[in-house]
């Protein structure tokens, strides 16, 4: 037997290499150009109106709530200028004053209660208050010429204490030509006069 030569065994072939899945589609990406490149912006509307829906907007926030308004009717403006005088007798003077306060808002208790209330702010050594509702005393309807002129003399006098001593002479001097010779009118206006030229 002779010898022959056998090609060597072959081996199977190698299967094909697998093949790459197909490839999805992709779009390309594209990137939003710089507003100031592309000349336009775009607007996107979102609606957040349920999410902030139970939100205030700030103003509403910041605001106190909004104090009653006091009841300025006649009944109870009354009521008021009672109690003052109540206050007073008990010797409650902030609270007096607070009920007269009140009172002063009505035409009818005005001139009472500004005069009270000018008088307690005398005893309390608070001068430019009592000037305040003196002056507003003097320009409400009086009851009586006598009440007009001893609220111009109280005036007068709480000017000069303050040290206004050209304001008072004013006064004291619409009081001489209103009332005559009053109390000691003539000493006062003698003092203001001289201490004016001085």
């Amino acid at each position: 037997m002779p010898i022959v030569d056998e090609p060597p065994p072959v081996a199977a072939p190698a299967p094909p290499p697998p093949e790459p899945p197909p490839a999805v589609a992709q779009a390309p990406r594209e990137e939003p150009a710089p507003p100031e490149a592309s000349g336009r912006r775009e607007h996107h509307e979102i609606d957040l109106s349920d999410i902030l829906g139970g939100l205030k907007h700030p103003e509403e926030q910041a605001k106190p709530p909004q104090p009653k308004k006091p009841d300025v009717s006649p009944e109870t403006i009354e009521e008021q200028f009672k109690l003052a005088n109540d206050y007073l007798q008990m010797g409650m003077i902030d609270e007096a004053i607070k009920a007269f306060e009140m009172a002063s808002r009505s035409p009818r208790h005005r001139f009472r209660a500004a005069s009270a209330l000018a008088r307690l702010y005398v005893d309390k050594g608070e001068r430019a208050a009592s000037i305040e509702w003196f002056e507003r005393a003097a320009e409400a309807p009086t009851p009586d010429p006598e009440s007009h002129y001893a609220l111009l003399y109280d005036l007068a006098a709480a000017l000069e204490a303050q040290g206004e001593n050209a304001r008072a002479l004013a006064v004291f001097l619409e009081l001489q030509a209103e009332a005559g010779d009053y109390r000691d009118l003539t000493a006062r206006l003698g003092h203001l006069t001289a201490a004016l030229k001085g």
